[in-house]
């Protein structure tokens, strides 16, 4: 028994020493890992930081080229039918979200939604009223019953997306 009692003596404080500096080390490396992590991040922050307002830049300007009114004084030419364009108003969108498509990485779900949104809806405005005129009209009435259209709508998909975007970049930074 005396034997027991003298290796516990010696086995005892070995142990405390052991467990001690175990949970030593382990705090030191757990800060120093999640100090590595932080610079990490901070690190990540200032190279997306510009990307993704860029993004937002990009698809904000997205959201204006295709707002009917301006896109209509863009493409309108005298020369037009009805037919060529509203052909050319859809070529000019898809040429427009094709050349943004990337973009969609950098910015949140919601707004990448509001975004397809916004052209669907503006593709849906021109073809229904394209519908509604002569295809071999002039594209002067095209352009003034897609204008009388946009006059009576409360917003224009784009200001609807517009908005959702300027939120999430609030909100971002």
């Amino acid at each position: 028994m005396n034997e027991l009692f003298d290796l516990l003596k010696y086995v005892l404080p070995s142990v405390v020493v052991f467990g001690t500096a175990y949970y030593l080390i382990k705090m030191m490396l757990n800060g120093e890992h999640n100090k590595r992590r932080h610079e990490l991040a901070i690190s990540n922050k200032q190279i997306t930081m510009p990307l993704r307002l860029q993004a937002y830049e990009r698809l904000s300007l997205f959201l204006e080229r295709i707002a009917l009114n301006s896109l209509i004084v863009r493409t309108a030419r005298p020369e037009m039918t009805a037919m060529d364009l509203q052909r050319a108003l859809l070529s000019t969108i898809r040429q427009e979200f094709e050349y943004n498509m990337s973009q969609q990485i950098y910015v949140s779900d919601a707004s990448w939604e509001a975004i397809k949104m916004a052209k669907e809806n503006t593709v849906k405005i021109i073809n229904k009223v394209a519908d509604s005129v002569a295809k071999e009209s002039p594209a002067m009435e095209l352009s003034k019953k897609i204008f009388s259209v946009i006059m009576q709508a409360e917003t224009s998909p784009s200001e609807l997306a517009l908005a959702i975007l300027k939120s999430d970049i609030r909100n971002f930074l």
